[in-house]
């Protein structure tokens, strides 16, 4: 008897910087019974598979930086793509990517980190439709 069915929570979160600017990310967790390898009983275990988003699928390293970090995202869109960094007031301090690209290739740039105070900023990825937002820290 099956007292536990599958099923599934999902969870979106959306961030809204002072600009009015958002981003949204959803992630479903799945629950379904597995077989347990020992005498063919099922237990019921967790599995997590996180629902891809629509992003740019930004990867930041080093992150904490101190002088230079990289950016390397996926281009969701053919176009121009932007990434800027804002401090946590929602100015913008930098500029670091700023060109045309093609839907599903891989692009990568660095960013001299130098001129930045210690603390914690934000970057915003935009190509075409598509937004992206993370958290970038500066440590000297």
């Amino acid at each position: 008897m099956d007292c536990c069915p599958d099923y599934e929570i999902v969870r979106c979160w959306t961030a809204m910087d002072c600009s009015g600017n958002t981003v949204e990310h959803c992630q479903t967790i799945s629950f379904a019974p597995i077989a347990d390898g020992n005498d063919g009983n099922v237990a019921e275990q967790p599995s997590y598979e996180a629902e891809a988003d629509k992003g740019g699928h930004v990867t930041v390293y080093p992150n904490p930086a101190v002088d230079q970090t990289n950016f390397v995202f996926k281009a969701v869109e053919s176009g121009k793509a932007m990434i800027e960094i804002y401090d946590l007031a929602g100015d913008k301090v930098a500029s670091v990517y700023t060109a045309s690209v093609e839907a599903g290739n891989e692009y990568k740039t660095t960013f001299n980190a130098g001129s930045l105070a210690t603390g914690v900023y934000m970057y915003k990825l935009v190509n075409g439709n598509s937004v992206e937002m993370g958290r970038l820290i500066i440590k000297k």
